[in-house]
C-alpha cells in the first residue's frame, strides 16, 4: 500500500470522524483509484455509497453499490463466500434505495438478499438472523408499495416471527421492531379492507 494511499484514507477518516461526510467522498474516491485489491475496491465503494446516501444523493449511492457488485463478480469463489453477507448488504441497500421509484428493482434487490441471508442463516443463526429480519422487512416494504398486500403481509409476519426470537436475547432493540412491524402489517389489513 503506496503513502499516498495511507494519507488520503487517513484524511477522509479524519473528515468522516469530523462528520464532515460530504468534504470526505472525494478523499475515499481518490483511494479508490489507487487501492490494491478487490476487497479494498468492494469496502469503500460501500462506505462511499453509504456516505452519498446520508447526504442524499441517491442516485451516486445506487452507481457506488452497483459498483461494488460488479467488483463482488471479480472475487473468487473462496473470497466471494467469505463476503456473501457483505454482498446481501449492498443488496438491500439498492433495494431500500429503489423502493419509491422502481418497485420492482426493489423487489428483486431484495429477494436476492433474502436468499443471500437465508443461506448464510442457515449455517450461523444468531450471526445472521438479524440481517434476515430485517431484508424480510424490507422485501415486505417493497410489496407494501406496488401494491401486493398478499405477499407484504407474508414478508412482514416472517420479520415478526426473526425479531420475536431476536427480542428473547435483546428486547430493547427488538420490541420495537415488532411493534413497529405489527403497525405496518396492521396498515395493510386497513388498505386490504380485511379484519384483523
Amino acid at each position: 500500500m503506496s503513502t499516498s494511499y495511507t494519507d488520503t484514507i487517513t484524511t477522509a477518516n479524519t473528515l468522516l470522524n469530523d462528520n464532515k461526510l460530504k468534504e470526505s467522498i472525494p478523499f475515499y474516491e481518490k483511494a479508490l483509484k489507487t487501492t490494491d485489491t478487490i476487497e479494498e475496491k468492494i469496502d469503500l465503494l460501500n462506505l462511499i455509497g453509504r456516505l452519498y446516501l446520508s447526504i442524499g444523493q441517491n442516485n451516486n449511492a445506487i452507481k457506488s453499490f452497483e459498483n461494488s457488485l460488479k467488483e463482488h463478480e471479480k472475487l473468487s469463489a473462496e473470497k466471494s463466500e467469505l463476503l456473501m453477507a457483505n454482498k446481501g448488504g449492498i443488496l438491500n441497500n439498492l433495494g431500500i434505495l429503489a423502493v419509491n421509484t422502481n418497485v420492482k428493482s426493489a423487489i428483486d434487490w431484495h429477494k436476492k438478499a433474502l436468499g443471500i441471508f437465508t443461506q448464510k442463516n442457515e449455517e450461523d443463526s444468531e450471526k445472521f438472523k438479524a440481517h434476515l429480519a430485517n431484508t424480510h422487512f424490507s422485501l415486505a416494504d417493497a410489496f407494501y408499495k406496488k401494491p401486493d398486500f398478499y405477499q407484504a403481509k407474508k414478508q412482514f409476519k416472517n420479520a415478526i416471527l426473526f425479531y420475536k426470537e431476536l427480542s428473547e436475547i435483546d428486547p430493547g432493540t427488538y420490541n420495537p421492531l415488532i411493534a413497529s412491524t405489527h403497525y405496518y402489517l396492521g396498515n395493510i389489513y386497513n388498505d386490504d379492507n380485511a379484519v384483523y
